[in-house]
């Protein structure tokens, strides 16, 4: 079996371990796929065949197509060009409904971890309820996919053994450094911290806030992206409002290049729900905030017909 095929079937193994959980696609069976000619005279050469997996068909966008369509703010930058932020208690409520999918792994008699987590491989369920209509409600029916990276550490009486360690690189905008550098003394026991997720879940509300993700590492092709997210602070911009910017400052944390300083994923969790004022749930901060923004908009309207019966 070559390393391809490999990697394929122990992503099928990784994606059946989860199959039954809230938040993952259903796995119905691996195979084989084959095309080409039906014509006996041709050689099996004229075809071709590889390992295919059955599953579950999600309906909706992903959270990378999903992100121009969640309410936002309009900032001015420092340089004067302007930025759409996506309300900060949306962007907790994605995080959240992402850290229960993670949390909910907890059921198996294994640890789960992803370790390629981005906005193109979250899917926003449409199934059941509209994208606007889970945007109203602040409540998201989110599926991970692409468990291409992902790592299940079976328990038993002698302890963890490691039944996937087909690893490849993270997708860089949101991958922690341990994730990509081959270099370091000890970086493959770094990859099975649960801390990998959740760093990629704070570049993910970060990039949604700040309208830019935490390094802007595409705009450095020529740098290393491990020593970038090693040496360097995410900045958190000072044209963003008070409970933005608080929000961003709390993910600030989970972006720490020394995993010891990173949430897990339940601290993370706990950190989002009380964000900025604790004992108030996401939904009630949402609902709160849709009520401010269309009290905005209303009176920007009033003083717009006012202006209009002046004239």
């Amino acid at each position: 079996m070559s390393s391809r095929e490999l990697a394929f079937a122990e992503e099928y193994r990784s994606m059946l371990a989860v199959s039954f959980l809230r938040g993952f696609p259903r796995v119905y069976g691996f195979g084989i796929a084959s095309g080409g000619r039906a014509d006996s005279e041709r050689s099996s050469s004229d075809g071709w065949e590889r390992p295919a997996i059955v599953m579950e068909w999600i309906e909706g966008p992903t959270l990378r197509e999903a992100l121009p369509h969640l309410p936002a703010r309009t900032y001015v930058d420092a340089s004067g060009a302007l930025r759409r932020s996506v309300l900060p208690e949306i962007a907790v409520s994605l995080g959240v409904a992402m850290l229960d999918i993670l949390l909910g792994a907890g059921e198996l008699d294994c640890t789960f971890l992803h370790r390629d987590l981005s906005p193109r491989n979250i899917i926003v369920r449409t199934a059941v309820a509209k994208l606007s209509e889970q945007i109203a409600s602040s409540t998201f029916d989110l599926r991970i996919v692409d468990l291409g990276s992902s790592s299940v550490l079976r328990t038993n009486e002698r302890g963890i053994t490691l039944t996937h360690d087909i690893w490849r690189f993270g997708t860089i905008e949101y991958a922690a450094p341990e994730m990509l550098t081959r270099d370091v003394p000890e970086v493959s026991r770094l990859r099975y911290s649960a801390t990998v997720d959740t760093y990629a879940i704070c570049s993910m509300l970060y990039e949604m806030v700040c309208d830019r993700t935490p390094f802007e590492l595409g705009r450095r092709p020529n740098s290393s992206p491990y020593l970038i997210k090693m040496r360097e602070h995410p900045e958190v911009p000072i044209w963003l409002d008070g409970d933005a910017r608080a929000l961003v400052r709390l993910l600030a944390r989970g972006l720490s290049a020394d995993q010891s300083m990173r949430y897990t994923p339940s601290e993370l969790r706990e950190a989002l729900l009380a964000w900025p004022n604790e004992g108030e749930s996401p939904v009630g901060r949402a609902r709160r905030g849709h009520r401010r923004s269309l009290l905005s908009a209303l009176a920007g309207a009033a003083r717009e017909w006012a202006r209009e019966r002046q004239g």
